[in-house]
């Protein structure tokens, strides 16, 4: 695959782009860890949308910073590795989070596919940014109402196995997910070109910290994730 078709720009090498996509990866299981229980107890009716815009945010920031959306795919990986995480730590069953796995994996897949679509333009215009936030998460939503009910459907999920039941997810997750999208997206994409420059100026000075320091954090972020599951069982 070539991952410069339809990037404007300097896109990071293969490498700083891997390395880059498993840090984000990271930090975005870790977010979800986090988030997921603060916003079940506060706002729960949201709590998919807010952790999809959440995601969104970090996928914006990895490709400011990358301009590489191939690399998309194994950021989402990642995350679905770090999400799963409690699998081997509590010998639970790697079911209990296999639909957020899934719902992370289409949402990575569905952005590359927006992005290969509105072409060069998506970046340098904040509206198109807005557009592919907004477009991702239906592409993805849909294709998780119908995967999810067949992979591990959870009551929730189930309570939508009717005639009129995609309308009705629509209009009560799937809607919800690409209104947080299109402005977290956006942010997120914002957030990382204000620190490209510094980002690939230090990783031209100091290659060596640069690697290392984000292998430090990627194994912080598994130290934290290891802790959060074991204080959640």
């Amino acid at each position: 695959m070539n991952n410069n078709i339809h990037v404007s720009g300097h896109p990071s090498s293969r490498k700083d782009s891997l390395i880059l996509a498993v840090l984000i990866g990271s930090l975005w299981g870790l977010s979800e860890a986090v988030l997921g229980p603060v916003i079940r107890h506060y706002a729960a009716p949201l709590r998919a949308a807010l952790l999809t815009g959440t995601g969104m945010a970090w996928l914006g920031i990895f490709l400011a910073l990358s301009r590489r959306p191939g690399f998309l795919f194994i950021t989402a990986l990642i995350t679905m590795a770090a999400m799963h995480i409690s699998v081997p730590v509590l010998q639970c069953s790697f079911l209990c989070k296999a639909n957020s796995s899934l719902a992370v994996m289409l949402h990575g897949s569905a952005l590359f596919t927006v992005i290969t679509i509105t072409g060069t333009q998506f970046w340098n215009r904040t509206a198109l940014q807005a557009l592919a936030g907004f477009g991702a998460p239906l592409l993805s939503g849909t294709l998780f109402f119908y995967s999810g009910m067949r992979l591990a459907p959870c009551a929730y999920l189930l309570s939508y196995n009717h005639g009129s039941g995609l309308s009705s997810f629509f209009m009560h997750e799937i809607l919800l997910w690409s209104l947080f999208s299109m402005l977290l997206l956006p942010a997120g994409f914002a957030a990382g070109n204000v620190c490209r420059s510094t980002f690939v100026s230090f990783r031209q000075k100091k290659p060596a910290l640069c690697v290392s320091g984000s292998l430090a954090a990627v194994f912080l972020c598994l130290v934290a994730l290891v802790f959060i599951a074991v204080s959640g069982s």
